[in-house]
């Protein structure tokens, strides 16, 4: 059966129960970037006790990045660390390699000085803007801090500055806020785009699928997902309010293209959404972002009169909507060969 060749049928650890995804549901991941920075807050307040547990907050970052680090598939991206506050460069940009990686996290320090090592977070992201406009395209900067900023310029013009220079830019944010001022900034730098992961180290310590989820957000994405009659495009997925493709889904959907172009018969593309916003709303929404999968698949050689746009707004959800994890999953399209 020439379906077989494409197919990739995963088990039912579709959000990533495993604690080595790309390995047990997705033997075949596909970049989502070309480049990644983890830029570490190295500041006074990192070194501060009681952090999580009465551990410095830098030491619980290095955890985090340690667990992330070994999830993180080897593909063609190119990877680097710095810190700021002071600026360093822990290691240099390069083609990906995991044992460089954990070199530089086992390199930091939980031991520096607390007092004046203030937070100039404005110039870090202004150091770290010449080695990002030098990187691959599409850029990952990987936020790994506690928000504090007491000197320096706004962080908050310096990200946009980024944003500015590098249009296809994604920012991440690991907080380890632990003050209200700390969260606000965070929250700041995330509001500018919004496209980026937001998540609490406390939730990547010790929760593997949230450090799955995470690994595959940022990093990678897998191919569709199928049955002999049911394709399920997990990794076309679509932001809030949103009926754009991505460049990874684009890359799914070419697999998808093929899959049609060798079966026969009409297949019935559906569109759905989160439980966010109107029903009248969604129910277009929908439609809209199954006719983006048609338009595409369209484009890739695939006969219009055979793709059938349905929307179903947020009826049928398949995920947990009031868990904000899964939520973005409920805002997807499938395919249906009739």
């Amino acid at each position: 059966m020439k379906l077989a060749k494409h197919l990739l049928i995963v088990s039912a650890l579709v959000l990533g129960l495993a604690t080595s995804a790309f390995a047990v549901d997705c033997p075949s991941p596909i970049a989502r970037i070309g480049s990644f920075d983890f830029l570490v807050d190295y500041s006074g307040s990192m070194m501060m006790r009681p952090g999580i547990g009465k551990t410095p907050k830098m030491e619980v970052a290095k955890k985090v990045l340690s667990r992330i680090n070994q999830q993180i598939p080897a593909l063609s991206y190119s990877g680097a660390m710095h810190t700021f506050a002071p600026f360093g460069e822990v290691v240099a940009p390069g083609t990906y390699d995991r044992n460089a990686i954990q070199q530089g996290i086992d390199s930091l320090s939980s031991e520096e000085d607390i007092y004046d090592r203030l937070t100039p977070m404005g110039e870090g992201l202004y150091d770290i803007a010449p080695i990002l406009n030098s990187m691959p395209e599409t850029q990952a900067l990987i936020l790994v801090s506690d928000g504090a900023q007491n000197q320096g310029v706004d962080p908050i013009e310096e990200m946009t500055k980024l944003y500015t220079a590098n249009p296809d830019l994604v920012v991440h944010i690991i907080s380890l806020a632990d003050t209200a001022d700390g969260k606000a900034t965070l929250d700041a730098i995330h509001a500018l785009k919004g496209n980026g992961v937001y998540v609490d180290v406390k939730d990547l310590l010790t929760d593997d699928a949230a450090v799955d989820q995470f690994v595959r957000d940022v990093f990678y994405t897998c191919p569709v997902a199928a049955t002999d009659e049911v394709l399920v495009l997990q990794s076309v997925q679509f932001a809030l309010d949103s009926a754009v493709l991505t460049p990874a889904s684009k890359s799914i959907l070419d697999e998808v293209a093929d899959i049609i172009n060798e079966r026969s018969g009409q297949v019935e593309v559906a569109g759905y959404t989160c439980s966010l916003g109107s029903d009248s709303y969604n129910m277009a929404l929908s439609i809209r972002r199954a006719d983006a999968v048609k338009d595409y698949l369209v484009s890739r050689g695939v006969d219009p009169d055979r793709l059938i746009v349905k929307g179903f707004g947020k009826t049928h959800p398949k995920y947990d909507n009031q868990n904000p994890k899964t939520r973005p999953l409920n805002r997807r399209v499938e395919l249906s060969f009739l």
